[in-house]
């Protein structure tokens, strides 16, 4: 970040590093103070000139060899991190800041243009301290500093409603990355199963400045990454409810400049989701069949517009498959998947459980027709030959239970797993300015496709509880409460088989 500072606040990236000068120039001071002080306490002793002359003698040894130390009793006041900087540290290690110092794989990469090109305001300030002192208290079991962070929330609150006063300040990018992420941190602070959903209140609050703004904000590069997260959020939104995705969504995604090879992947899948979005939406619900002949052919085109989508996925966009020599309570099955990054990762989720609920749907329906007379299937021919059913059937069970293990095998790499013997650790995170192994994005992206998967009839009741031990272990070391809040509603559904598809998560 080359740019001058005073357009924003303090670039957290300058955290991470600090002058030593400063802290050397003090301990050579001190220790020539100290070797003074040793000299006249030695004035009396009648071995005073040997004696002060070994002083003098260490004392140059000390000044000489002070920039070895590796602690002081004592740090100077401005060489110390206030809570505040190490809560912006922590957000943007695990929400921005990749291995190699990159954001390309973050879905916060807007905040990096902000803190560099923009004056970033009081209300996105708060918010994300808000967030790293949740992810600190979090990490060292600390409520004290949770109480701190509901204070920072607040008044992140508190100035987004005098922004949105102003016309020009609601329609600004601060403002709708500000909203953005306090969505976000009710996701982590989630603290019951009724407030699951309470991160979409700040999602529609986001649509609405959507709404004030001119298409042509969204073309610059802060713009069209707000617009990438916001529309993720919405399909989520949509998928979890069965409601249409906003048109203008879709309008503003069509009339972005042309995008990069990664960003037309996105919205490739995107026009497609929406196509399903919309069939669902127009269904009175999961068990409707009053139109076979409409709904088994869209369901069968659809998948078949994902799976050209996936094979025609740029090279980046591979992952490995490593087979474990022994069994792991953190791999479900026999093997996992490394991928490149976290982004990597979540676009194959999403891709995934967007064809699990397309294979559950379509297997309900043609389990329906396959149970009804033949000369009444026959009439229409809009659905496949009655003959070509159990087929058909069989391939769509093959292909969820695929996805599903798919979705299952994402997870060890993505918490830290690596078999002994390769290159990887365990789940960590840290509350220092090193980067931490495991970041708590990847307990975000990870809870919506794992709830899905366990969340559908054909989940098997041990992939169920596997999936329930990582959400917790997502929420107790990521900090990211709402998994825990999940793991609790799969727990409940397990114990009182209320699991079905027409019950929504709102």
């Amino acid at each position: 970040m080359q740019k001058d500072q005073k357009k924003g606040y303090r670039d957290p990236l300058s955290l991470l590093f600090r002058d030593q000068t400063q802290k050397t120039a003090l301990q050579v001071q001190r220790s020539k103070l100290s070797s003074g002080t040793d000299a006249k306490d030695e004035a009396s002793s009648s071995r005073r000139g040997n004696r002060t002359t070994q002083n003098q003698h260490h004392a140059s040894r000390r000044s000489k060899a002070v920039v070895r130390f590796q602690s002081v009793e004592r740090i100077p006041p401005a060489l110390v991190a206030t809570v505040d900087e190490r809560a912006t540290c922590f957000f943007f290690q695990n929400y921005g800041l990749e291995a190699d110092e990159t954001w390309t794989s973050s879905g916060f990469k807007y905040l990096s243009y902000m803190y560099s090109d923009q004056i970033v305001g009081q209300a996105m300030t708060d918010a994300v301290s808000s967030l790293g002192l949740a992810g600190l208290s979090n990490s060292m079991k600390d409520p004290r500093i949770m109480i701190r962070a509901d204070l920072r929330y607040k008044a992140a609150l508190k100035s987004v409603r005098e922004e949105l006063q102003d016309l020009d300040q609601a329609k600004s990018d601060r403002t709708m990355g500000t909203v953005m992420l306090l969505g976000l941190y009710e996701t982590n602070t989630c603290a019951a199963i009724e407030d699951v959903g309470s991160w979409k209140k700040h999602m529609f609050g986001a649509l609405s400045l959507l709404s004030l703004r001119h298409p042509d904000s969204f073309k610059s590069r802060v713009g069209q990454h707000l617009l990438m997260q916001l529309r993720t959020q919405l399909v989520t939104h949509c998928l979890q409810a069965r409601t249409n995705v906003p048109q203008r969504v879709l309008d503003l995604s069509r009339a972005l400049p042309e995008p990069s090879v990664h960003a037309k992947s996105g919205r490739d899948i995107l026009f497609i989701v929406a196509d399903f979005c919309q069939l669902r939406a127009s269904m009175s619900g999961f068990r409707d069949y009053s139109d076979p002949g409409r709904v088994i052919p869209t369901l069968l085109s659809l998948d078949a517009s994902l799976v050209a989508w996936v094979s025609a996925l740029p090279p980046d966009y591979n992952f490995t498959l490593e087979t474990i020599s022994e069994p792991s309570p953190a791999v479900f099955c026999d093997y996992y998947h490394i991928y490149k990054n976290n982004r990597v990762a979540a676009i194959w989720n999403h891709y995934r459980i967007v064809r699990v609920l397309i294979q559950e749907l379509l297997l309900d329906q043609l389990l329906y027709v396959s149970q009804q007379d033949q000369a009444q299937y026959d009439v229409d021919t809009e659905i496949l030959p009655f003959s070509q059913l159990p087929s058909q059937i069989f391939t769509s069970k093959s292909v969820l239970q695929q996805l599903m293990h798919d979705i299952c095998a994402s997870v060890p790499s993505s918490l830290g797993y690596a078999q002994p013997g390769t290159n990887g650790s365990h789940p960590t995170t840290t509350t220092s300015t090193s980067t931490p192994s495991v970041r708590a994005i990847s307990g975000n992206l990870l809870i919506w496709p794992l709830f899905s998967t366990a969340y559908i009839s054909y989940a098997s009741p041990m992939m169920r509880s596997w999936i329930i031990g990582r959400l917790q272990e997502i929420a107790a070391l990521l900090g990211v409460q709402q998994a825990a809040q999940f793991a609790q509603i799969l727990l409940a559904c397990k114990e009182t088989d209320l699991l079905g598809p027409d019950r929504l998560i709102q």
